[in-house]
């Protein structure tokens, strides 16, 4: 009788807590290498090396070209409730102040596409696209981590 009872009492104990599951990183997280730039028309000069890395929250760039190198680090919003997903991001310039980029990104197998309208173009828009009109800046990148 006493087992008995034992193996009914057992069977409403709380037992170990359900396993948590890790909630996946954000697609966009993590170490891109950009493979083309343009600003505007132009092409982002040969030679010059870019990386982002993209963290849960802020943003490093990190460049290298003429034998210099260069990092940069920023805070960002991603809202990807939006089609193709925003991305916000704000920048000191040295004697400018603080500037907010308003950009698209578009995530596709390991290719990540941003397109953004500088800050201090005459009419700061967001784009819709991914094109290089009205001096946008559209960077190509391939994940590499």
């Amino acid at each position: 009788m006493y087992l008995f009872s034992l193996i009914v009492a057992s069977t409403f104990l709380p037992g170990a807590p359900p396993e948590k599951k890790a909630t996946p990183a954000p697609p966009f997280i993590g170490e891109w290498v950009v493979k083309d730039a343009f600003l505007g028309k132009q092409k982002f000069p040969d030679g010059l090396k870019m990386t982002y890395i993209i963290g849960k929250d802020s943003i490093v760039i990190l460049t290298e070209a003429n034998g210099k190198s260069d990092v940069e680090t920023f805070p960002y919003k991603f809202n990807t409730q939006k089609t193709p997903w925003e991305l916000d991001f704000t920048v000191k310039y040295t004697d400018a102040g603080f500037h907010t980029f308003l950009g698209i990104v578009e995530i596709k197998d390991n290719e990540m596409k941003l397109c953004y309208n500088h800050p201090l173009a005459e009419k700061q828009v967001r784009p819709k696209t991914f094109n290089t009109e009205n001096g946008n800046t559209l960077i190509i990148m391939k994940r590499i981590k």
